[in-house]
């Protein structure tokens, strides 16, 4: 089946489950009853607005207002249960009798729940199930509470800071750009470290790319869309997802219709993005005329300012979002449509992006619900032309007095002092990424008695994407390059996710304390890649963009597809619902495994135990307390051709075509497996105001897929990759939130969290004590130290000349064991690379806090950190030893002779340029404003907000570069900064109406 008609099939599904619910039998027509009522928290009386209130079986319900209030109309006459959910908060019943015309009163206290054990969790269990009955930590980010404060932002931001043990690096400032995510550190000296994504239960596309148009495909989604978002962060969580899953699982889970009256949301926010102080942070660059001697010194950023050019603009946020949500016992919707319209600092930077969602369940009868979710996006991302910071980054960071009018050349381009192109000219290029994206599912569950539970999803991803790289041959560019003459690239990469799940639970009692639950399941992956190149250059007029006006031709193109299947087996046992132990065990094969390699199985075994409900239990100010533990295993497959023998094709004799040896392929080739053990608990404090989570684990990781050069005796001149790595990992996260106080009037909540991750290779194969992960930079995987760690060789004495220059023979390093050794011998560096730090953040944790008055206003606050991590500051290496125009190099001998001797050797002594990179971020600060009910009623509104908030306010650094979270490269572990622009700071004024 073709993608076409695999996205024509799930569209007919979703409309099958439209008309299905549109012809759903409605409650026969006749004058009912009226439900009122007021809904407060227990403990402080305040009212808890947008709880959910409902009658089930009746199809009427809807929402509490912003003081606590709601009103359900035309209930039917009878007996019923009235029912109020609202997260984090204990689920309350009342039953009341209704008469034809009469009003109801019913209130509710909600008591709050620290630690929410009978939440359903989704997330790495055969089943929804509650969280008490999960032996491992399963985080929960709630969405809809990060979008209310949060100014703007990408889900990749949203869940930066609110997960221990993920962090998420990002790239650059660039509007559109993407970031790492890594969860509890990397897993793999060689593999891809990002985790999978799922979305509604199917797996969708978690490609993170880098460069330019690094857009990550996780920010294709809306947060607006997103109920919440589950993570599941190692093996010991992750078995059940199998090959692949070894870094962990991100599930998003969108919004679904709930009962009641239509609702209708409108979201409108309207903002800025600046680089702050600009000119304070911009590098002031120097140069000596080698005529006269004269030192000069340049900031552009004040130049331009002066000269009526400013250096960056001020970028404008746009985004707006409608949305409709309500139903019936019998049908249910979500429907939405969103546009982003945000423009980053430079012309060239912008995100024009519309999504919509389609969320439709269906109960056709008892025992079955049927939900179709359908998911379109459609983008375009601008990017810059010099690196992932932009040209205006390389021209004013390495600009250059020399480069001002009065110190060059008669008929020289007039370069104002930018290192190369002037701004206007990087303006001119096009860096497009065009996106279409369509994710969708169908999802089956059927009850067909009390003790058996089966589900189907099926689903789809699949993306459309093209990059179009265009300079056209105009006047400004021929001044620069007078032999230019332009050209243009295109690159379309096309990809498809097809998922199949299915699993089935069978349920059953005994002993009147004690059940168990049986689940098997199998799962069917399939990703295909198709991706087309196509370049050009020299055109022969102006005005001309498009590849075949090009003089010089060529193109390229490339197809894989992987396949994965797996089936597993699964048995819980529970002893009076808050003791459980579960076993599972799960067996996988995969496509890009070696033809002899045989199934690959991942066992499971986990514990939880909630002693609080115990009778024998008793320990101060402790509510609820739930002991787990959790061991388990999981993998990561080898890339789609690594097994496989592979040949290049070539000209022969006779200009004929033919083939030569490329990769000796390894049939014996698997996956590389990590297991893990993971320990913990979960605790209510001073009934239920806090909650305090903790967990400890250790992976040990085996198999690790490396590559090495193949033997000459086999014939082949490339790499052969096999299966030689071991390393191990381990760390602790820990959690803390809760109300510090509250009355009717004021409240005041708050969050901490600390995590911290170490690693250590133990084995990287054939004898070798260290694998080189980059040589240039400096990072390798040595045994004894943890993954990617920065070597380098480091000057430790030095002495200058007269005139500044460093005498080689002077020339002190740092040698093995904290000795001191000669850095030269004869002409040759033979100094060894010393180990110097981390690549990846040892500590992360964050603090939030929100102040709420009066019930309406609200002041929200989130400070992270990351810390115990260097990175390479490449900008300071451009400067100081390639280009020479950093105030070092005009007066030496005013600087460090250390420092000076390493600069004057470009980056033969690169621990000059490896700095601490720890930081604290001011990240996010809002103030929120809820209109009292009569006035929201003036525009026909049951709510309204607004809010002000601002995003990167301050940084709190020792390092001396743009911006500590700033990283250039595609590798996992190359961690430098060049020539990028840093984190913008945000201005973002939010409107929510709902109707």
């Amino acid at each position: 089946m073709n993608c076409k008609n695999r996205l024509n099939l799930l569209l007919l599904s979703a409309a099958a489950v439209a008309f299905a619910g549109l012809g759903a039998a409605p409650l026969s027509a006749q004058e009912g009853g009226t439900i009122r009522g007021r809904v407060v928290e227990a403990s402080s009386g305040r009212p808890t607005s947008s709880a959910q209130v409902f009658v089930p079986g009746t199809g009427r319900g809807g929402l509490t207002n912003t003081s606590g209030e709601f009103l359900l109309l035309n209930v039917p006459v009878g007996n019923w249960t009235v029912r109020v959910e609202l997260l984090g908060y204990t689920p309350m019943e009342q039953t009341v009798t209704v008469a034809s015309g009469q009003v109801v009163v019913v209130d509710f206290q909600l008591r709050q729940t620290a630690i929410g054990l009978d939440e359903l969790v989704v997330t790495g269990t055969a089943g929804g199930t509650q969280k008490r009955a999960i032996g491992n930590v399963v985080t929960q980010v709630r969405m809809a509470e990060a979008t209310a404060v949060a100014p703007g932002a990408s889900v990749q931001q949203l869940l930066n800071a609110r997960a221990p043990g993920l962090v998420v690096m990002p790239q650059t400032g660039q509007v559109g750009g993407s970031a790492k995510v890594r969860i509890r550190g990397a897993s793999s000296m060689n593999l891809d470290n990002e985790p999978l994504i799922y979305v509604d239960g199917i797996r969708v596309d978690n490609a993170n790319f880098q460069g330019p148009l690094g857009a990550s495909r996780l920010n294709d989604f809306n947060p607006d869309d997103i109920e919440s978002v589950e993570i599941i962060k190692g093996p010991a969580a992750s078995t059940l997802y199998g090959t692949e899953a070894a870094n962990g699982v991100i599930q998003i889970i969108t919004k679904k219709g709930r009962i009641g009256t239509p609702t209708f949301g409108v979201t409108a926010r309207m903002g800025t993005n600046e680089f702050a102080n600009l000119e304070e942070r911009m590098y002031t660059n120097w140069w000596r005329n080698p005529a006269t001697g004269e030192v000069q010194s340049l900031n552009l950023a004040t130049a331009e300012r002066l000269r009526g050019t400013p250096l960056f603009e001020t970028g404008i946020i746009q985004n707006y979002g409608v949305n409709v949500n309500g139903g019936t016992d019998a049908f249910r919707y979500y429907m939405s449509m969103g546009y982003d319209h945000e423009n980053g600092i430079e012309p060239t930077n912008y995100v024009r992006r519309f999504n919509s969602k389609v969320n439709l369940t269906v109960f056709p009868k008892e025992g079955w619900d049927i939900t179709a979710s359908t998911g379109w996006t459609r983008s375009t991302i601008g990017g810059s032309s010099e690196g992932s910071g932009g040209g205006r980054t390389w021209g004013s960071y390495f600009s250059t007095p020399a480069h001002l009018p009065e110190n060059i050349a008669a008929g020289s381009p007039p370069r104002r002092g930018y290192r190369s192109w002037v701004a206007e000219l990087y303006d001119e290029q096009l860096r497009d990424e065009v996106l279409a994206r369509f994710t969708g599912s169908i999802l089956v569950n059927h009850r067909p008695t009390e003790w058996l539970t089966h589900r189907l999803t099926v689903g789809l991803d699949e993306i459309r994407k093209n990059n179009v790289y265009i300079l056209e041959k105009t006047p400004l560019y021929l001044q620069f390059s007078p032999s230019g003459l332009g050209w243009s690239e295109s690159y379309q990469t096309n990809r498809t996710f097809v998922t199949v799940d299915y699993s089935a639970s069978v349920s059953r009692r005994f002993l009147e304390s004690w059940a168990s639950e049986t689940a098997v399941g199998i799962q069917y992956y399939n990703r295909a890649t198709t991706s087309i190149g196509a370049w050009g250059s020299d055109f022969a007029l102006e005005g001309l963009r498009a590849i075949d006006a090009t003089a010089t031709r060529s193109a390229e193109g490339s197809w894989s597809e992987e396949t994965s299947v797996g089936v597993f087996v699964q048995e819980q046992v529970g002893w009076n619902d808050r003791l459980f132990l579960t076993a599972a065990v799960r067996a996988d094969d995969h496509s890009a495994f070696g033809e002899n390699f045989d199934l690959v199985y991942y066992p499971k075994a986990s514990a939880t135990w909630v002693i609080s409900e115990e009778e024998f239990f008793s320990l101060p100010k402790v509510s609820s307390l739930r002991l787990r533990a959790a061991w388990g295993a999981s993998g990561q497959q080898p890339s789609a051709f690594a097994a496989l023998r592979t040949f290049t094709s070539t000209v022969g004799p006779n200009d004929a075509a033919t083939v030569t040896p490329s990769s000796p392929g390894n049939p014996d080739l698997g996956p590389q497996k990590a297991s893990e053990v993971e320990v913990g608990f979960d605790a209510g404090l001073f009934d239920e105001r806090a909650g305090l989570e903790f967990t400890y684990y250790y992976t040990k990781i085996t198999d690790d897929i490396l590559s090495r050069g193949a033997p000459p005796s086999m014939g082949f001149s490339g790499t052969q990759y096999l299966n030689l790595g071991e390393s191990k990992k381990w760390g602790f996260e820990t959690l803390l939130r809760g109300t510090v106080f509250a009355s009717e009037k004021a409240a005041l909540d708050a969050t901490f969290s600390l995590s911290m991750n170490d690693s250590e290779v133990v084995d990287v194969g054939a004898g070798e004590t260290s694998l080189v992960a980059s040589s240039t930079w400096g990072i390798e995987h040595r045994v004894g130290y943890p993954l990617g760690s920065w070597f380098h060789v480091k000057v430790v004495d030095a002495e200058l000349d007269a005139t500044g220059k460093h005498i080689r023979s002077s020339m002190m390093c740092a040698g093995e064991n904290g000795a001191t050794v000669p850095c030269y011998t004869g002409s040759a560096i033979t100094a060894p690379r010393v180990h110097l730090g981390r690549t990846i953040p040892k500590w992360e944790g964050a603090f939030s806090s929100t102040l709420t008055l009066f019930d309406n206003i609200s002041l929200y606050g989130l400070m992270d950190f990351k810390l115990g991590h260097l990175k390479w500051d490449h900008n300071e290496r451009i400067r100081k030893s390639l280009y020479y125009i950093a105030r070092e190099n005009m007066y030496p001998l005013e600087y460090d002779p250390v420092d000076i001797a390493a600069y004057q050797n470009s980056a033969s002594f690169g621990a000059a340029y490896i700095h601490e990179a720890d930081f604290a971020k001011l990240r996010e600060v809002s103030l929120a404003y809820t209109l009292p009910n009569d006035l929201a009623a003036k525009i026909g509104a049951t709510r309204a907000t607004v809010s002000l908030s601002g995003r990167n306010l301050m940084t709190f650094t020792k390092w001396e570069g743009m911006e500590p979270e700033a990283m250039f490269g595609g590798s996992s572990f190359v961690m430098q900064e060049q020539n990028q622009i840093p984190q913008l700071r945000q201005f973002v004024f939010t409107t929510n109406l709902t109707f």
